[in-house]
């Protein structure tokens, strides 16, 4: 941790090619599918790309283990809790959260204004969807927090996005 607060990893010597840093069993792996997926991801259809709904269903988990799972049970779910709840940072600042005034000093880049336009109403659309199906109403911070989270952090291929306990 720097002294303005910023945490960072730093390699202190050479990585070598195909070096392993860290290993993660796979059931510590937080991906969408889990109890609730398939209604979310019938709610989803036909809003957004194929690739897009996949990166909404760990928005969906993180939403559901940060504020409505269940008590844990095993020590695989007490991890995903601990994760999501205690070692995420609670704010991710992108152009989605920023205040009207900071978004309109975009005003001359005209293709990330659209971007960012089309972003928001599939990301409010989702907002909805999930809302209805994950046991909760999450505020739409909320919703931004998860998505920005999992926009910043996946690993994994396209077509199974994950989440990777400690190595983000």
């Amino acid at each position: 941790s720097s002294q303005d607060g910023d945490r960072s990893v730093f390699a202190g010597e050479p990585i070598c090619a195909g070096e392993v840093l860290i290993h993660l069993p796979t059931e510590y792996l937080l991906f969408g599918e889990w109890e609730g997926s398939d209604a979310i991801k019938a709610a989803l259809e036909g809003q957004g790309s194929p690739h897009e709904q996949r990166r909404a269903l760990p928005v969906a988990r993180v939403l559901h283990e940060a504020w409505h799972a269940q008590a844990p049970q095993s020590d695989t779910a007490q991890l995903a809790r601990l994760y999501v709840t205690m070692l995420l940072p609670l704010a991710v600042d992108t152009p989605l959260t920023w205040e009207a005034k900071d978004v309109a000093l975009l005003a001359s880049h005209h293709r990330a204004l659209k971007a960012l336009d089309e972003t928001k109403s599939l990301l409010v659309a989702w907002w909805k969807s999930i809302s209805n199906h994950i046991g909760f109403a999450p505020e739409w911070h909320e919703f931004l927090w998860a998505y920005n989270l999992v926009s910043s952090r996946t690993f994994g291929s396209e077509q199974q996005p994950c989440l990777a306990p400690f190595a983000d």
